[in-house]
């Protein structure tokens, strides 16, 4: 794993809400503007693609659709810490994650390619979760999910969602 891949992730903090989707000119979340399905217009994307190298393999249509050369430099796209209070990923994607078997690190590494939570207290809202890989859990590992779409994440035990809950949720094309 190299340097760049393996200190770089996203932490989130206990308590700290994330929400993307916004012009700039909103001062309240119900002010950005989403699509029928609740999805904010505006794409925020979180990656796990330091290097901004993902290649789409067209001939791939279920699982992370990336050639394998475009994972070899991802690492999680958004890693959480085992917090004790709600904290909140609301209106963003979540792409090009990697659940990784690095030497020396702890098993984690090898959940939640894309999102990475200990447990249910990651409340993902209006989240899509798209073309990540793990061990477990290539989409999500865990985590309570609500209106979310997670598809095209490959693993070899929950392909799109490891464990957790899901109210609304549409999980398809994982492997």
């Amino acid at each position: 794993v190299s340097e760049l891949v393996s200190n770089n992730i996203l932490g989130m903090k206990n308590g700290v809400d994330i929400y993307g989707g916004f012009a700039g000119t909103e001062t309240k979340v119900w002010e950005r503007q989403n699509d029928v399905k609740g999805f904010p217009i505006l794409e925020t994307i979180l990656s796990g693609d330091l290097r901004n190298e993902a290649v789409i393999d067209p001939a791939t249509t279920v699982g992370d659709r990336r050639t394998e050369a475009s994972k070899a430099n991802a690492c999680h796209g958004v890693v959480y810490a085992n917090v004790g209070s709600y904290t909140y990923l609301n209106g963003v994607s979540v792409k090009y994650g990697m659940g990784l078997d690095n030497a020396g690190a702890s098993t984690s590494w090898n959940y939640g390619g894309g999102v990475y939570s200990i447990n249910l207290n990651l409340v993902l809202i209006n989240v899509k979760v798209s073309d990540n890989t793990a061990r477990n859990g290539g989409g999500v590992s865990s985590g309570t999910n609500t209106n979310c779409a997670i598809y095209s994440n490959s693993a070899t035990s929950g392909g799109g969602v490891y464990f957790g809950t899901n109210t609304n949720c549409t999980i398809y094309s994982n492997s």
